[in-house]
């Protein structure tokens, strides 16, 4: 855990007027290793983060929320009282296990209310989802992650500076640059479900729409295919239809609303088949990406996982995408593609699609500029290369600018 933290520092440009890093550890008791004003430069952080000693105890993760509040973020310790906590402080909790004292996650909440925003991470088998939900800011689906293992946190590391980025930057952003400028064949996989309903389908279309306006579509750039599927499938447009973002965003708004059951297995076997195909436009070398977004359970599992395997296997980076509370999440972790940290997202309701809008984007760019090995998939040679440029790397080499200050706390 201590080289994880280690290596994300990193990702920062740690300074006096730039990134501020302490690290509070917590068991039975509550200890700050260092405040944010203590070291100045990165070799110093990562030293001190080097010499923090292990010390075992209870898992008193409501007192550690508390310290970190009302301690480690006061003006005496690094934090200008001149400038609100929010939105450049965000702060990472990870542990291993569930709290002893429950009742105390509470304290979290007093911290959100500060204005500081949470990252919660879950690492093994002992974690218990719903209370990282309680502990992290919302959507949950942005804000917390799970690693299988401390082996596996490093796989966290591009994500969370990513995420790291968006806490810190000004609300007010223009969108007038693309945030993808480099080349990717991606496929939307469209839940038509009755489930769902009319008014909840527009909003699914308008996230899609909010999603596509991130990329810099076009012939040689980023190409853009959908695919509708209930009892069956419907093919709406293939990538090498559209070559302009406006086209495909007036195709996207165009999509009828056809009702039925859910059929997802058809629709990932689809996508291998016949999407993803150089008939219709996929590109041999070319980065592929299918963002599947459903309200539901598959009407035939095994099926979908079947097809979801030779999804992935054929080269394929899938993101699931779930909507509500009839989603099956193990479904949906076994459709999406590894880690599930970072390839699945989930909201209560087709309302709060917009929240995860920007965080897709993110992470679809992330995980293609850090999986480009042919090792990681078996069948045809693995696609995935660098996509996009990450705004992590970029905004936090300005955040000098934006004063990002971040708190690291950790489960000693």
């Amino acid at each position: 855990m201590k080289g994880f933290v280690h290596d994300m520092m990193n990702s920062f440009n740690i300074g006096p007027n730039a990134v501020q890093v302490g690290v509070d550890t917590f068991q039975t008791s509550v200890k700050a290793e260092f405040y944010m004003n203590t070291y100045q430069d990165r070799p110093s952080v990562q030293q001190a983060i080097n010499n923090i000693a292990y010390h075992s105890g209870l898992t008193h993760t409501g007192e550690a929320l508390r310290f970190m509040h009302t301690d480690s973020f006061s003006a005496a310790h690094g934090m200008p009282v001149t400038e609100p906590i929010y939105p450049t402080s965000p702060s990472w909790s990870l542990t291993d296990s569930q709290t002893t004292r429950p009742s105390r996650l509470r304290k979290a909440k007093a911290a959100r209310d500060a204005g500081i925003t949470i990252l919660a991470i879950g690492v093994g088998h002992g974690v218990v989802r719903s209370e990282l939900n309680e502990i992290a800011s919302d959507p949950d689906s942005t804000h917390v992650f799970t690693a299988d293992s401390f082996s596996a946190l490093s796989s966290l590391n591009a994500l969370l500076s990513t995420k790291a980025c968006e806490v810190s930057k000004p609300h007010a952003q223009p969108h007038t640059a693309p945030n993808c400028a480099a080349k990717a064949d991606v496929a939307f996989i469209l839940d038509s479900s009755g489930s769902i309903g009319a008014t909840n389908y527009q909003k699914m279309l308008q996230f899609v729409r909010d999603v596509t306006s991130k990329f810099d579509v076009g012939p040689d750039k980023v190409r853009i295919a959908t695919e509708i599927f209930s009892d069956r499938t419907f093919p709406q447009f293939n990538l090498n239809r559209y070559t302009t973002q406006q086209q495909v965003d007036q195709a996207i708004a165009n999509i009828p609303y056809k009702q039925g059951t859910t059929n997802t297995g058809q629709a990932l076997h689809d996508a291998y088949t016949t999407i993803f195909n150089q008939n219709n436009g996929d590109r041999p070398g070319i980065p592929n990406i299918a963002i599947v977004v459903t309200d539901g359970r598959s009407t035939n599992r095994p099926n979908t996982l079947a097809e979801a395997q030779k999804l992935r296997n054929s080269g394929v980076q899938v993101f699931a995408v779930g909507v509500g509370g009839g989603v099956d999440t193990s479904e949906l972790n076994a459709i999406a593609s590894d880690p599930d940290s970072s390839h699945v997202l989930t909201v209560q309701d087709f309302s709060q699609l917009a929240s995860i809008t920007a965080s897709l984007n993110s992470q679809a760019c992330a995980d293609s500029d850090d999986n480009d090995s042919s090792a990681r998939m078996p069948g045809q040679l693995a696609k995935l290369q660098s996509v996009c440029i990450t705004r992590g790397v970029h905004e936090l080499r300005r955040v000098v600018a934006q004063q990002l200050r971040c708190k690291l706390w950790l489960l000693s």
